[in-house]
């Protein structure tokens, strides 16, 4: 009887799911959001078909490339979802779940079994799209690829639940127990270094992917990441042999991981209950939905200053919108900054070189400022504590004396200022790791002279993208989510990305001028004699300065929008999605 209410269950909700998105094709962001993800998708496997070849050693480099950049990623997956599980949150259910399911006489294995079902469909369709990414490059074999993903995502969601349910019983016992349901997570990221430790020490002063590839191969790094090594050579199979022995290891795996949910049978309906709730929050109240109710009852001040500052109008409104995203609890912020400080670390070790042309923490410095300038377009969609939040409570901001240019600066300001501070600091730990490059040396003279002219750029940069965001929500809010809420989907990464490609566009428009101003400006500098670094230096000066001033006219033509405003006449569709 279960088996077959959970059958008719998922096909009605997959139908219905299908049906949606089919009615929403008729609403044009849905239709060129999904158009642009088609796009975006056919263009990724059309390149990727010149980088297959035939060469044999060149076949297997990739390969083993292939598997260690794999194994690394499960690693970081692991560590991060250990990290997150640590709050003892437990399992997570939808509100209709927890009405609908926690009534009937079903017991606590069944339910799970009940998520396990509905993540089947989910996890092969996305086998089935990243197994045609990642094969296109000629290093993996598309049907061995996508099993091997569904596997694998299978042996991680049930460490997910065994994880899940374990901390969570350990945070609801109370105790000395539940203070320390972080210490899975930091034990296995504190292995993972002290083999990588005793690992670099056998390098012999080797870089790059000859050096990854040794320090995987040392005993300790090895011993440590033999479970996610087995994971990534189940995707690396070539033929029916090679794949039936490399599957043993991760169904063995699957295996005793949900055998002990069984066996323990651990309680988790509380949790659950009380999850579903905070989930439902979420969608409508964002993040700060995640804040523990104890929290929300006793006042404390969660920045260092408590009253918004005086003076000008816009002064408050970035003290409102940061002090907003502050709220956000801060042992979230520790952990996603240590993932992502050992990512990094990961990625600028295989960046780096050694020789006579290239000095390794010079390579290092370079790949930071990359990843730092690709992440400074995507950051503009992801902190969202600006105008795009508080549109919907135009009501209130309009009953107040506040101008329209005063509202929109400081609303834009409040997620500038956040984005830049992490620039800020990004960029000075590269200026510190960039020495010479090649017979080219950067001397601190040099490096301090430029850096205010870099970070001048990036502020340009950040209030340009961040205005143009906001402005499109003011003139066409029903093109732009609005408030705190979380749409993931398909089409969703498609408006993202038409929303980046016209950042893109935008930015060229209003790069003309100021670029050839900055040009001329450090061209001249230098025909006068000025040294190089003072050449750059105003060059970014006068750049940064024309591209704020272009942004002035926006704001005014912007102000009179913001005084029409009525969220009420404005065709704003907000449904459950």
């Amino acid at each position: 009887m279960f088996w077959s209410a959970t059958g008719y269950y998922l096909r009605c909700a997959t139908r219905n799911r299908v049906l949606g998105i089919l009615r929403n094709l008729r609403k044009p962001r849905y239709l060129f959001g999904l158009t642009a993800v088609g796009a975006y998708f056919y263009w990724v496997l059309s390149i990727g078909r010149g980088f297959a070849g035939t060469d044999p050693e060149a076949m297997a480099a990739r390969l083993a490339h292939a598997k260690l950049v794999i194994a690394a990623l499960y690693v970081f997956q692991v560590i991060a979802t250990w990290f997150a599980l640590s709050a003892g949150r437990g399992m997570p259910f939808r509100e209709s779940e927890v009405q609908v399911l926690f009534s009937r006489p079903l017991t606590r294995r069944q339910l799970l079994s009940f998520k396990a079902l509905q993540t089947q469909l989910s996890g092969l369709f996305a086998s089935l799209v990243l197994g045609a990414l990642v094969c296109r490059f000629g290093a993996l074999r598309y049907p061995f690829a996508v099993a091997g993903l569904w596997i694998n995502q299978m042996v991680l969601y049930a460490n997910t639940v065994l994880m899940s349910l374990w901390l969570s019983n350990l945070k609801a016992r109370g105790g000395p127990p539940a203070r320390w349901t972080a210490l899975p997570a930091w034990g296995l990221l504190a292995a993972i270094l002290t083999a990588a430790a005793h690992g670099m020490r056998q390098l012999d002063g080797q870089t790059g992917w000859a050096a990854a590839h040794a320090l995987s191969e040392s005993p300790w790094m090895a011993a440590v990441t033999a479970p996610f090594t087995a994971l990534a050579g189940l995707l690396a199979a070539t033929d029916i042999a090679g794949f039936g022995s490399a599957v043993v290891v991760p169904l063995a795996l699957l295996a005793v991981q949900v055998l002990v949910i069984a066996l323990i049978d651990f309680r988790f309906e509380d949790q659950a209950i009380e999850l579903a709730g905070k989930i439902q929050r979420l969608k409508s109240e964002g993040m700060s939905a995640l804040r523990p109710e104890r929290e929300l009852v006793v006042a404390r001040p969660t920045m260092p200053w408590s009253l918004a500052p005086t003076g000008a109008v816009w002064r408050a409104l970035v003290w409102k919108n940061v002090l907003s995203l502050g709220r956000f609890p801060r042992r979230m912020w520790i952990r996603l900054g240590v993932v992502v400080v050992a990512l990094g670390v990961t990625m600028s070790f295989l960046f780096a070189d050694k020789g006579d042309g290239a000095d390794p923490s010079t390579r290092v410095g370079f790949v930071i400022l990359g990843v730092m300038l690709y992440a400074s377009l995507l950051a503009p969609s992801m902190v969202r504590v600006d105008l795009r939040i508080d549109i919907p409570h135009f009501d209130v901001l309009k009953a107040m004396p506040i101008r329209g240019r005063s509202l929109i600066l400081g609303e834009v300001m409040g997620t500038v200022v956040l984005v830049f501070s992490a620039q800020a600091v990004i960029v000075l730990v590269a200026t510190a790791l960039i020495h010479r490059e090649g017979d080219l040396v950067f001397s601190w003279a040099q490096k301090l002279v430029v850096l205010p002219g870099v970070l001048a750029v990036l502020f340009a940069l950040d209030f340009t993208l961040l205005l143009g965001e906001n402005l499109v929500a003011l003139w066409l809010p029903g093109f732009v989510r609005l408030g705190r809420g979380l749409r993931p989907g398909f089409d969703q990464i498609g408006q993202n990305m038409v929303g980046a490609l016209v950042r893109l566009l935008t930015l060229l428009l209003l790069f003309l001028i100021p670029m050839a101003a900055g040009g001329a400006t450090g061209g001249a500098a230098i025909e006068f004699g000025a040294p190089i670094a003072w050449s750059i230096t105003s060059g970014c000066a006068v750049f940064a300065g024309l591209l704020l001033a272009e942004t002035y006219p926006l704001i005014l033509w912007s102000e009179r929008r913001y005084h029409r405003f009525d969220i009420s006449a404005e065709r704003i569709i907000e449904e459950a999605e």
